[in-house]
């Protein structure tokens, strides 16, 4: 394989939840949401990272991206810490770096139109055409479904399925190459998370994007994923192709998981 766009070297993350201990003697509790992490994400794939809620599976996601700093260990894109970043180089790995949220209402500007927060995040990153923006933001709706004239109305004119797309858009609106998909179907009904994820699959193809893939949804990440990763505790406890991992799991937890997916559903492609 090339040299992977994102690394994670030893990656961990502790949080301060309050004190304990004899009045006079408290000291913080220091909890350990992620645990010596290890991961890499190439180019054109799609790597899902999998486990319960408060496996540490988001906040992975949040360090990868730069939005949190690591208690240790570092992260590096194309082979540079994220560490050592300027503010030039800062601004460009947020560009080429994007996120796609679960709730797609609570992540949009109920105070904008749809063309009005594409527009912005256009203008704030220098991306606006000289001919101006409403050609790229028809573009940008086209790209994921949705007619042009969305742009005039706002979020809460949408349903669930409608407004992950203008999500979706508006992550496509400054050129990304990696997006982390953060249960970007939860929210979503059973027929609805197929149309969002057949969506993603051909922007992928498309845009020749790659995405990171959280879910705890076991039955999607086995169709969208070519690598998984599970966590649990706050560590990688397994890793490999997804076909693997379904068809001979190495770690009990993954076993477990695996043990308690449904039946297929009806709408999951």
């Amino acid at each position: 394989m090339s040299e992977p766009i994102l690394r994670a070297e030893g990656l961990e993350k502790r949080y301060s939840t309050g004190r304990s201990g004899p009045a006079g003697l408290r000291r913080p509790v220091q909890v350990e949401a992620v645990r010596g992490i290890d991961l890499e994400i190439h180019a054109g794939e799609t790597l899902a990272l999998v486990g319960e809620s408060g496996s540490g599976k988001s906040t992975t996601g949040r360090l990868l991206l730069g939005l949190e700093p690591p208690s240790a260990g570092r992260v590096l894109y194309r082979g540079r810490d994220l560490a050592d970043f300027d503010r030039a180089t800062s601004s460009m790995f947020r560009r080429r770096t994007q996120v796609v949220f679960q709730d797609p209402y609570g992540s949009l500007n109920p105070r904008l139109t749809v063309g009005g927060m594409l527009r912005e995040v256009l203008t704030f990153h220098g991306l606006a055409p000289e001919h101006g923006t409403s050609e790229r933001v028809a573009e940008l709706l086209t790209l994921v479904g949705l007619d042009p004239s969305a742009a005039a109305r706002y979020p809460h004119e949408f349903s669930g399925g409608q407004r992950q797309r203008i999500g979706i858009a508006r992550a496509l609106s400054v050129e990304p190459e990696l997006i982390v998909a953060d249960e970007p179907v939860s929210a979503l009904d059973v027929s609805v998370q197929a149309q969002v994820l057949n969506l993603l699959a051909d922007l992928q193809v498309e845009l020749g994007l790659t995405y990171l893939f959280i879910s705890h949804d076991l039955a999607v990440v086995r169709h969208v994923a070519d690598r998984t990763a599970v966590m649990f505790e706050g560590k990688i406890v397994e890793e490999g192709t997804t076909e693997r991992v379904f068809a001979d799991p190495q770690h009990p937890y993954t076993r477990e998981l695996l043990s308690s997916i449904a039946r297929p559903r009806a709408g999951v492609p």
